[in-house]
C-alpha cells in the first residue's frame, strides 16, 4: 500500500526533476543529434531518460527501506538482495550511458546488460 503523503511527495521530486532537466547538460549528457538515416528529432536531444529513470527507481528503493512505501515485489527482498538490485541498476544505468556517449558495439552492450541481469537472478534466486 502506498502511502499518499508519498506519493506527492515523489510527484514533487519528479516534477523538480522536470523542472531542473535542462541543467543536466551542464553535467556532460550527452546530447543526441538528429540525422536524416536514424532518427526521427529534429532538434538535439538530452539523452538523460536513463538517468531520470534510475532516480525514481532509487527514490522507490529508499522508501521501500525506510519503511516508508510498501510494494510487494520489495517487501519479499531481504534488505542485501534490495542493495544487490540498486548495484546491478546502477550498472545498467552506466552501460547505457557509456553507449551513449561513445557508441558501443550492440553486441557488447547486450552481453553486459545480459551478463548482470544473469547475475542479479542467479547470485540473489530472484523470480525463481
Amino acid at each position: 500500500m502506498i502511502n499518499e503523503n508519498y506519493l506527492i511527495v515523489f510527484f514533487i521530486l519528479n516534477i523538480l526533476i522536470y523542472y531542473f532537466h535542462p541543467f543536466l547538460k551542464k553535467l556532460k549528457f550527452p546530447i543526441d543529434k538528429p540525422d536524416k538515416t536514424r532518427k526521427f528529432h529534429t532538434t538535439p536531444t538530452l539523452l538523460s531518460g536513463g538517468f531520470i529513470f534510475l532516480v525514481n527507481i532509487l527514490i522507490l528503493f529508499f522508501f521501500n527501506i525506510e519503511n516508508l512505501i510498501r510494494i510487494d515485489f520489495l517487501d519479499s527482498l531481504k534488505l542485501a538482495e534490495k542493495y544487490d538490485f540498486i548495484v546491478i541498476l546502477i550498472l545498467i544505468f552506466l552501460v547505457g550511458f557509456i553507449d551513449d556517449k561513445y557508441n558501443m558495439k550492440p553486441l557488447i552492450k547486450f552481453s553486459l546488460v545480459f551478463f548482470l541481469i544473469t547475475y542479479l537472478i542467479n547470485v540473489n534466486d530472484l523470480f525463481l
